[in-house]
């Protein structure tokens, strides 16, 4: 078993060319995991800040809300709010953004599926 804390690992930085530098603690990707996830981390938007569009053509991204609020867009142009508890998956193919369009953080974890 490895096990790592959160916060030996972290970044600010835009995501996917989005709105502000964006905390990402990345904790496990491809070595840590035999090659099936690109990307383990947790997320933390201040509001206003946002990934750029991008799409998935060769993996899943999985989101779950740890707490505060944030707005997608997934590919049909329908925009969903994920709130604390919420899971979201974006499918091999597909294209989104999230925003954080609240007063507060938002966090999230993000599973990026090879």
């Amino acid at each position: 078993m490895l096990v790592r804390k959160g916060e030996e690992n972290v970044v600010f930085r835009p995501v996917r060319n989005g709105n502000g530098d964006i905390r990402v603690a990345n904790m496990f990707g491809l070595e840590e995991t035999d090659g099936r996830c690109h990307l383990v981390a947790e997320l933390t938007f201040q509001p206003g800040e946002s990934t750029g569009i991008h799409d998935h053509t060769t993996d899943v991204e999985v989101m779950y809300m740890i707490e505060g609020e944030l707005v997608c867009l997934e590919d049909d142009g329908k925009e969903y709010v994920l709130k604390a508890g919420d899971i979201t998956s974006t499918a091999k193919g597909n294209k989104h953004y999230a925003i954080n369009k609240s007063d507060k953080p938002a966090k999230v974890l993000a599973v990026v599926i090879a």
